[in-house]
């Protein structure tokens, strides 16, 4: 069994039934005689918390009978991520961070924090018809006190070259420092990933809070 996940920002959802739709057009179906190929089981929608709603396809009309579960970034704020000052950062698929035109092969945290600032606030400017009230340039500045404790991040290839497509920085780092002004970007980023490739899976992270 494989798992599909889409994450759908802003007007974008108005489109959901084409994205499924999409996915049934890719998937060659599984014959009963032969016992072969793929066929799509059931589509779920997930909350906050984790939890799942199971969506009704009407295959004849391609579209969607049951509406998805809608997040606001206050619900994931209040389910995710708690008040300290110190959080775990873990790559679950390799980032490709750039600089100056260039893909680090190394983890700096300022350059992830402005590229974190640029990819959100460029999706909410584009699919939400808005932007964040804050002071961009004051948190850039902000992004060079934050520190890495414990960093294990190193570049990994995966497809067996230096420069394969499925390649770049894997593993985790504790961010240290005064991150709630940076919270909101943090957990936006954990849907939409960050860096080269991201809207195909690449820079994928996750979240945990460590300051207890």
């Amino acid at each position: 069994m494989f798992t599909f996940e889409l994450a759908v920002l802003g007007g974008a959802i108005q489109h959901l039934d084409a994205f499924v739709a999409a996915l049934h057009a890719l998937l060659p179906g599984r014959t009963e005689q032969e016992g072969r190929g793929i066929a799509l089981e059931k589509i779920v929608t997930v909350g906050c918390s984790g939890e799942e709603q199971e969506l009704a396809w009407d295959k004849l009309g391609r579209r969607l009978r049951t509406p998805p579960i809608l997040l606001t970034l206050a619900d994931l704020l209040a389910a995710r991520i708690g008040g300290g000052d110190r959080l775990q950062l873990e790559w679950l698929t390799p980032a490709k961070l750039q600089h100056e035109g260039a893909v680090l092969r190394e983890f700096a945290v300022s350059v992830f924090f402005r590229a974190l600032l640029r990819r959100i606030s460029s999706l909410a400017f584009h699919y939400c018809d808005g932007e964040f009230a804050v002071d961009y340039k004051w948190l850039a500045a902000q992004s060079a006190k934050i520190v890495e404790r414990d960093d294990t991040i190193r570049w990994t290839a995966w497809g067996g070259g230096r420069d394969a497509k499925l390649s770049g920085l894997l593993g985790t780092t504790v961010l240290c420092g005064e991150l709630e002004e940076f919270l909101p970007f943090l957990v936006a980023g954990e849907l939409f990933h960050l860096g080269k490739g991201a809207s195909f899976g690449l820079g994928q992270y996750r979240l945990r809070d460590c300051s207890r």
